[in-house]
């Protein structure tokens, strides 16, 4: 059902509404996030992106694909002469950006107070790390807008839903 056309094949084909199944996919893909272009996230050098979009990865899938395991992304550092510490910095930004709803800005935020994985995040306290996520924003300007403290449990329970695919 990857496509409106194949769904309504498969609609056909099941007996289902048409209309029910058309919902059903979009709501199914609302569970997935979208991919997030590697430029967009805070502090990521222009010559890393480079390399990576030279090879084909130009966005959080297409790096998910490449650095679930420390030997793909040995190999992956192999292939674009990234450092090792590069690559995990990409992980992890591609990691958090699995958790629905999380953009580049508050990935960065949450790397940056080492809730720097889903597993990470999904086991933090969410008081704790509101007031963190305020004191670095407040210091480094990453946003503009206003977050609360549920924002912050909304992520962390989030996280909690995403498998833990990526070994570190």
């Amino acid at each position: 059902m990857k496509t409106p056309n194949k769904a309504k094949k498969f609609a056909a084909q099941s007996g289902l509404p048409e209309d029910y199944v058309l919902i059903l996919r979009r709501e199914v893909y609302s569970y997935l996030p979208k991919p997030v272009n590697l430029d967009k996230f805070p502090g990521i050098k222009k010559g890393p992106i480079d390399k990576l979009n030279n090879i084909g990865i130009k966005n959080t899938l297409h790096l998910f694909n490449r650095v679930k395991t420390p030997d793909d992304r040995n190999e992956l550092a192999s292939e674009t002469g990234l450092s090792n510490d590069e690559i995990m910095r990409l992980t992890k930004f591609c990691d958090l950006s699995r958790v629905k709803w999380m953009g580049p800005i508050f990935a960065r935020l949450f790397l940056e107070l080492k809730a720097d994985t889903v597993e990470k995040l999904s086991e933090s306290n969410p008081e704790i790390l509101y007031e963190k996520l305020v004191e670095i924003n407040n210091s480094k300007g990453y946003t503009k807008a206003k977050f609360v403290e549920n924002d912050v449990r909304l992520y962390v329970n989030l996280a909690k839903m995403v498998p833990n695919v990526i070994k570190y």
